[in-house]
Formats: C-alpha cells, structure tokens, sequence
C-alpha cells in the first residue's frame, strides 16, 4: 500500500459527513459511465428503438444535472484528503479468495477460454449461419463482450489485461520461438513515439463506434469474422514493433476503455491497470479515480473519454424517435438520402 502523511486528526462526525460526500459523488460519477453500457445493450446490431418513459427534455435536464452535481461534489469535497481517499483499501492477496484469483491454473484457464471464444466467433462468422438472430458471433461481440463484459469491469474488477487473448495468442507464439529457435533471439522493440500517446486508440475508437452504429452489415457474421481477423493483424504488428505492453497501454482503445471502467471496480488486481501494485486489492467504488493523484490527463486520453461519451449520445440519439423525424425530414428533401423507416 501507498502510505500518506495523514495530517491532523479529524474529528469523527466531520470525517463521516466527508466520506458519505465522496461516496454519493462518486455515484453520481459512475452514472453516465453506466448509462455506456447500458444504451448499448439496447442498439448496435438488431436496431431496436426504444422510447423512453419520460419527456425528452427531462430526460436532458437530468442528465445536466448529473454531470453539475459530480462537479460540485468534487470541487467541493475532493480537495486535501483526496490523495488518503486513494489509498484506501486493504490487501487480500494472502486470503484465500486472494490467493484464487492469483492461481495460476486460474489465469491460463480463462486466458484459454478468452481465446476459445475469439476462435469461435471467427469460426461461426465463416461456417456458421449468415442470419445473426441464429448465429453466435453477433451475441458473442456486442452482448457478452461490449456489454456484459464492460458491466463486469465496472462492477468487480477488470480482468482485460490478463485474459486480453490478443495478448495471450502474442505470448504464446513469443514462447513457442523460443522454444524452436532459441537463437537468434527477436529483435528489441523500438520505443512507442511520445507524440502519438493515446491517439491511435481515439482513431480505432471512433471507427469502433461507426461500424457499431453506422455500418449497416455489423451484425453480419462474416462482417464480423473479417473485422476480428484485420483487428487481430493490426494489434499483433503494432506489438511486434512496438512491444505488447507500450502498445496496449497506448494505442488500444479497448485496453483503455476498460482500464477507464475499471477506476469504479472495487477490485484491483496486479496487472489489470487499475492502481494494484502487487497482489490483489479490495477498495471502495470510485476510488481508482484518485490513482493519478494530480497528475494531468493527457489531451489524447481526454479526448478519447470525449469520443466515448459522443457514441454513446449519438447512440441514444439513434435509437429514439427523434432520429426517425430527422430521417424522414432528409428524405422529404431527398428521397436517395435518409432512412424513412
């Protein structure tokens, strides 16, 4: 653990009402990252429209009023004692639910299990049935992964970076050459150029969300299969150049993304990005947020939180009644452009 001058003493009450404020702050700021996963189960590939329950506008109105309340509760309670809130938390790594998620037959098995399913989802895309409502592919990618698995991330702990089965398929075939032709041994990894940063992953990010929301074959199985096979190409050569963990940590988006989520998760464990140094770490919700102390967000990160918070507004935006009008206006005008239904 990361120890911390804790200062003068504070007085129990006061130290009570300070905590329950960063508590319900950081509620109010995992809202929106909720809402993420939560417009999305609902979108992407089978183009359902959902009509909310309330007026639009209030709808909007709260939505303000979520994002002015996190902002207010931070400014207002997040001052000194945020660097003490981020250390808060207690190692399990000797327990025994610690020393499970630590096993190693553990961790192969999942990371297996993760490629397996990678393995099927291409398998099904190539042989299996074109209809996405009777193939697995389509459910596999937007459900269980995209959603289901942002949702684990957010609520327990992110187990990314170990089960990555990108990372994993890299590893193996690193032991493998190894193992053949010992020598002569790769070539080093040239150093990732600073002046990217995060940027590639906000490129692969925004194209992410226009195939999900605006390619109209997504849920296609072979689309899907073909999009896996060329983003599995383009990660494994971006590692082979650059080494696995520079370029996961900076120009993948999903690596990101859920490292992100994870800042929410109660758990951190030693690789997963989430602030666990060793082991295994059990905190409070949200406080993974204070890990950065005060170090300054990267432009290209910020940005790639931007275009996060854009797809899932353009997400909610497609699926709304609105849209349609917007639609049918365009194609009043234009009959070769817009959607009327």
């Amino acid at each position: 653990m990361v120890s911390f001058d804790r200062g003068p003493a504070i007085r129990p009450r006061a130290e009570t009402r300070r905590r329950a404020a960063k508590i319900l702050g950081s509620v109010l700021a995992a809202a929106p990252v909720a809402l993420i996963a939560d417009r999305a189960a609902f979108a992407h590939a089978f183009g359902a429209r959902y009509e909310l329950p309330v007026p639009v506008w209030l709808f909007i109105v709260g939505g303000a009023l979520t994002v002015t309340l996190t902002f207010l509760f931070i400014a207002v309670f997040v001052r000194a004692d945020a660097g003490r809130y981020a250390a808060t938390g207690r190692d399990i790594s000797e327990t025994p639910f610690g020393r499970f998620l630590c096993h190693p037959a553990l961790r192969a098995t999942a990371r297996a299990a993760a490629a397996f399913a990678v393995a099927i989802v291409v398998a099904a895309g190539f042989i299996g049935s074109p209809d996405p409502n009777h193939n697995i592919a389509p459910t596999l990618v937007w459900i269980v992964w995209w959603v289901g698995f942002s949702y684990i991330v957010m609520l327990i702990g992110n187990p990314w970076p170990i089960i990555n089965p990108w990372r994993s398929a890299f590893d193996w075939a690193a032991a493998l050459r190894r193992r053949v032709a010992p020598d002569p041994g790769p070539a080093a990894p040239k150093p990732y150029p600073e002046r990217l940063a995060a940027w590639p992953s906000v490129v692969t990010l925004l194209l992410f969300g226009w195939l999900e929301l605006i390619f109209p074959f997504s849920s296609r199985p072979l689309v899907i299969a073909l999009l896996v096979i060329v983003y599995s190409g383009f990660t494994w050569a971006g590692m082979r150049r650059y080494g696995p963990d520079a370029w996961l940590g900076n120009a993948d988006p999903f690596h990101l993304v859920f490292d992100i989520f994870s800042r929410f998760a109660p758990i951190a464990m030693a690789g997963d990005g989430a602030g666990a140094k060793s082991g295994v770490t059990i905190r409070p919700y949200a406080v993974g947020l204070f890990r950065r102390g005060h170090d300054a967000v990267s432009t290209s990160v910020m940005c790639l939180v931007l275009a996060m918070l854009a797809i899932v507004l353009f997400d909610g935006l497609l699926g709304s009644g609105h849209w349609t009008l917007i639609e049918n206006a365009i194609h009043d005008l234009n009959p070769k452009l817009g959607d009327a239904g």
